[in-house]
């Protein structure tokens, strides 16, 4: 199928952005200056344009299907409702509590117990969404439930340069290709790993040269 004048199909590698919103809030995006103008701008996170192969899907759920929306060089959005994308919000996760046992389990004997606050209790992590002089209420619900999930995605381009392609693979599965270094001799692939990639990351060489291999 035609897209944007040019043909994207499944299996093709992509370049994309994405936003993400909750009821209409941005959550998260690939695009630094946005995250930067809604005030969630995080210095560990790593901005920038991402990868991914038509018809695997995203960091979250929607972001496949906007991507086979979308042109080439265009853009598109999937909305969905809770228990599609963010799961649904049940009553059943908000518990009260006495406030001096939150005030114990919190570490906050001299301190006082705040709305908002995240806590760990059994094991289960909520956020204190009520307080009174006796009472605690926290809801164990996972963030976002019950909100409505909207993706906004726009493809840049197919990947087809091949040092693009073994670094969007390298990517795809460590998270970044910096540090890597390639170099090819009488057919052979030879890459370099850097010291900073993590021991897991090591272990699943074999399906990272696989994808390669597969792209060959």
């Amino acid at each position: 199928m035609p897209r944007g004048g040019t043909f994207m199909k499944q299996g093709d590698i992509v370049s994309y952005d994405f936003e993400v919103y909750a009821d209409d809030t941005l959550i998260d995006t690939s695009i630094e200056e946005l995250a930067r103008e809604h005030d969630i701008f995080n210095e560990e996170k790593n901005y920038g344009s991402r990868y991914t192969v038509v018809g695997t899907g995203g960091p979250y759920p929607g972001i496949g299907e906007a991507l086979e929306k979308a042109e080439v060089g265009g853009e598109a959005e999937v909305v969905l409702e809770p228990g599609k994308g963010f799961k649904e919000r049940n009553p059943r996760n908000v518990k009260y509590f006495r406030y001096p046992d939150v005030a114990y389990w919190a570490g906050l004997q001299d301190k006082k117990v705040e709305r908002g606050e995240t806590i760990v209790i059994n094991g289960q992590q909520g956020i204190i969404d009520l307080v009174t002089s006796s009472r605690v209420r926290v809801d164990f619900n996972p963030e976002h439930a019950g909100k409505t999930l909207k993706v906004k995605v726009k493809v840049n381009r197919i990947v087809k340069d091949k040092d693009e392609i073994l670094r969007a693979i390298i990517e795809m599965n460590v998270g970044s290709s910096e540090g890597f270094e390639f170099s090819e001799e009488d057919g052979v692939l030879n890459i370099k790993i850097p010291s900073t990639v993590g021991i897991k990351h090591i272990v699943n060489g074999r399906e990272i040269i696989a994808d390669i291999m597969t792209e060959e």
